[in-house]
């Protein structure tokens, strides 16, 4: 009975525990046998990871242009109020992002999310630059996922040559605006109104304009009666202008991405013992979330230098109390060709968001 008890307590281990790489077997195994990388080598390695990334490319001078302008980080010029005259006013972060997309040509990536919280965006969508009767669209897309979210994708507007796999198949067309060209600027708006169940509405319109470093939005939904029920009124909009982005992307040894969330860190960065607590997410490719230590209510802590899986080692070998980052961890710097059966397979790539609680200096 002992036994089958503790096996049973050992199949219930979390993947938290597997971040041990095996300590022993990861250490021993196959990547202590491999001499590390001379610093001129990786260098010229990383220089042909990027080389081999595909590239965004579009149909004709015009969607590039398009395009360009609409890319970037925008910020709402004042505090709005989402829901109309109700509601708390609030300052929203739209980050859009040029993305390779199968199936979807012309495509980008967009969040949105409250100011200093581009960790926790609200709402996902892909949109899409086509051409309708020789004029020029902008459709936009949401993904076939429950709330129409998918958090392996978090803030990889801001690193988009790793974000994961998404076919045209993932998604689903909402809306298109017709668009229209003026000097450097582009406005445009639905033609006619588009039905939906957000909000209590019936039907819905929207429009939008960018250029010159501004932008504006105006989604507006209408009642079976055909008054509004919800958006700004006729007339306004939400007005962004252009910002700088508020994260920070690093490219590390073995093609792993750091985001950097935070710029409200405190403290020492960890030393060798140190104890590090912290809350993380694990996600695969598709979404999936393998292990969550906000699921389990415990925080992770650990030892600076313990031996995790070598893309989280490598990425955090900086951590300071403060720190919010997301890490995409391709497979040889995870758990390899063995993978961590039967949840995580080989060479998965591997997606963590990481909040560093605490750091405690290790005992004298």
């Amino acid at each position: 009975m002992a036994t089958m008890k503790m096996r049973t307590n050992l199949r219930l281990l979390p993947a938290m525990l597997a971040l041990l790489a095996g300590s022993a077997a990861f250490a021993q195994g196959e990547k202590a046998t491999q001499p590390q990388d001379p610093d001129q080598k990786a260098a010229a390695a990383m220089e042909e990871i990027k080389q081999a990334r595909p590239v965004a490319t579009w149909s004709d001078a015009e969607m590039q242009a398009a395009a360009e302008a609409l890319a970037g980080s925008w910020k709402t010029t004042s505090p709005i109020k989402p829901s109309g005259d109700s509601g708390e006013s609030v300052e929203v972060v739209l980050n859009i992002a040029p993305v390779v997309i199968d199936g979807l040509p012309n495509a980008l990536y967009a969040e949105l999310a409250l100011a200093g919280s581009a960790n926790r965006p609200y709402r996902q969508a892909f949109m899409q630059l086509h051409r309708f009767e020789g004029g020029l669209r902008l459709r936009t897309l949401e993904l076939r996922r429950e709330r129409g979210f998918m958090g392996s994708l978090v803030g990889l507007w801001a690193a988009p040559h790793a974000m994961p796999p998404i076919a045209m198949d993932d998604l689903v067309g909402t809306l298109d605006l017709a668009m229209t060209k003026s000097g450097s600027n582009w406005s445009g708006k639905t033609p006619y109104p588009y039905p939906t169940a957000t909000g209590g509405a019936a039907q819905m319109t929207s429009e939008m304009s960018f250029g010159g470093g501004k932008l504006s939005v105006a989604d507006r939904g209408f009642g079976a009666d055909g008054s509004q029920v919800w958006g700004p009124e006729k007339g306004k909009s939400y007005e962004f202008s252009k910002v700088e982005s508020p994260v920070k992307v690093t490219e590390m040894k073995g093609d792993v991405v750091v985001i950097e969330f935070s710029d409200k860190v405190e403290g020492p960065t960890a030393n060798e013992g140190d104890t590090i607590t912290c809350h993380y997410v694990g996600y695969l490719e598709d979404g999936k979330v393998f292990d969550s230590s906000y699921d389990r209510g415990v925080p992770f802590s650990y030892q600076q230098g313990q031996p995790l899986i070598e893309g989280w080692n490598l990425a955090m070998a900086d951590a300071k109390k403060g720190v919010a980052r997301r890490l995409v961890i391709p497979g040889p710097m995870a758990y390899g060709e063995r993978g961590r059966r039967p949840v995580i397979g080989p060479n998965a790539t591997l997606i963590f968001d990481i909040e560093v609680l605490d750091v405690q200096p290790a005992a004298k």
